[in-house]
């Protein structure tokens, strides 16, 4: 494939490569994403990352919006979402915390230089 590739007038991708790329996408690498989805915080147990989740949405949106709109991409994208949504409620939980604790430690300055 990379030979074909290579050797095309303009460097782009031959028609066939493109559509065997675009074939294995669909009925291979979206639906072993959407079997291996683990609902955890830990990044390393996710089938990929956010970054390239991100990078897979924008050239599916781009390239190929069926798939794009379709059930598994979708319960995807949905898991993602979920997903960044957790994250930023942990993140609002960890300044509010650390708010509190500022607070707390300010008290007990005030409460030891009186």
């Amino acid at each position: 494939m990379v030979y074909v590739e290579n050797g095309h007038r303009r460097g782009r991708a031959h028609p066939v490569t493109a559509q065997m790329l675009n074939k294995a996408l669909v009925h291979r690498v979206i639906p072993w994403i959407y079997h291996h989805r683990v609902w955890t915080m830990d990044e390393s147990q996710w089938p990929i990352s956010l970054e390239h989740f991100k990078e897979l949405d924008m050239y599916l949106a781009a390239h190929l919006r069926r798939v794009r709109s379709g059930h598994r991409w979708g319960m995807i994208r949905y898991f993602f979402k979920e997903i960044k949504k957790e994250q930023q409620e942990e993140h609002r939980l960890a300044e509010f915390e650390r708010k509190q604790r500022e607070v707390r430690l300010n008290q007990v300055r005030r409460v030891l230089f009186l």
